[in-house]
């Protein structure tokens, strides 16, 4: 789209269910658009034969691939096998969750392949998608802010580092 990328600083706001990207610029802050052009990206990471489906795509493929869908993967950063709400917050993911040395993983069938993942890998990939609509809009995204919901824990808050550390 841009052949030139233009250095701004950047914000990312992960919500529960649609992330929003902020770009400073002079006289205010602009909300990017993803590929479908809209101001929001769900955040919805589905795995498939071949490839991952991440936000828009994952969000029209989870109609097919509902079992393979992981739907809001940040909302269960920082979750432990104690969690009291886990039972609650689960059942609204398609993927099968199970607990796996005291930490939450989701299952999926991906290039084949039965995988076993955690929060911060799934929220990882979702990050990623948000740095390649960064790009794909012409701005630098060597660093970004990334907003943080003032009422997390310090695990969750941790994990949130540690998927951002992935990406």
């Amino acid at each position: 789209m841009h052949s030139q990328l233009t250095s701004a600083p950047v914000g990312i706001d992960l919500g529960s269910y649609k992330s929003k990207i902020g770009v400073a610029k002079r006289g205010g802050v602009e909300v990017i658009s993803n590929e479908a052009n809209f101001r929001e990206t769900p955040c919805v990471v589905g795995y498939g034969a071949v490839e991952r489906q991440i936000g828009e795509a994952g969000f029209i493929k989870m109609k097919s691939n509902f079992r393979d869908s992981v739907v809001a993967p940040q909302r269960f950063l920082g979750f432990d096998a104690h969690y009291p709400m886990l039972r609650a917050e689960t059942k609204y993911c398609p993927a099968r969750s199970t607990i796996q040395h005291n930490k939450l993983e989701f299952e999926v069938n991906y290039q084949g392949q039965k995988e076993a993942l955690v929060p911060e890998q799934i929220t990882a990939a979702y990050i990623n998608k948000l740095r390649n609509i960064i790009a794909k809009n012409g701005f630098e995204n060597k660093e970004a802010v990334l907003a943080v919901p003032p009422y997390l824990t310090q695990s969750e808050r941790k994990a949130y580092l540690n998927a951002a550390r992935i990406a």
